[in-house]
C-alpha cells in the first residue's frame, strides 16, 4: 500500500487543525467557564480579574435553551488550544513514520521507524488514523491491526 493513507491522514489533522485556530477568537485559544457557574457561558482567552470580578472575552454555548454540565466539560476540554496541540502531535507522529526511501531516494512501502518487515502505512499511523475514521473517505484497508481483533 503507498502513502495515500498518510497524505488523506494529513490532510484531514491540517483541516482539523485550521478550524480550532480559526476558533480562538484572536486568543491563545483557552476556553474557560466561571467556576461559580455550573454550566454555561464559555470564555475564551486568559481569565482577567477587573474590581474583583473574574472576566474574559465570552464565547456563547447553547445546547437547547440551556447546556448541561456534561456539555460545556467536554467543550471546555476540547477547546482549540488542546486541539491545536493534539493536532501538532498527531502530525508529529505522522512525520516520525513516514514512508522509507531506498537508496536512490524512491519511496518504499515500509516505514522509516518502525521494523523494516512491516509494510506502509505502519501500524501507528494506521492507529493515528483510526481517530479519523468517521471521516468521508476513510477506507476499512487502514484499519489497524488491533480494531480488527475480534471482541472478547
Amino acid at each position: 500500500m503507498s502513502g495515500e493513507m498518510a497524505n488523506w491522514l494529513r490532510l484531514q489533522i491540517e483541516q482539523r487543525k485550521a478550524l480550532a485556530v480559526a476558533a480562538c477568537f484572536h486568543s491563545d485559544g483557552r476556553w474557560w467557564r466561571h467556576p461559580d457557574a455550573p454550566a454555561g457561558d464559555l470564555h475564551a482567552g486568559e481569565p482577567e480579574v477587573i474590581d474583583g470580578e473574574l472576566t474574559g472575552d465570552v464565547f456563547l454555548y447553547r445546547e437547547g435553551s440551556r447546556p448541561v454540565q456534561a456539555q460545556v466539560e467536554h467543550i471546555e476540554a476540547n477547546d482549540p488550544r488542546d486541539v491545536i496541540a493534539r493536532c501538532e502531535a498527531e502530525l508529529a507522529i505522522i512525520d516520525e513514520h513516514w514512508r522509507d526511501a531506498n537508496g536512490w531516494g524512491r519511496p518504499v512501502d515500509r516505514c522509516r521507524t518502525c521494523t523494516r518487515e512491516q509494510g506502509y502505512p505502519c501500524q501507528t499511523v494506521r492507529l493515528v488514523g483510526y481517530g479519523y475514521r468517521f471521516r468521508p473517505d476513510y477506507k476499512d484497508e487502514w484499519m489497524p491491526e488491533l480494531a480488527k481483533a475480534p471482541a472478547g
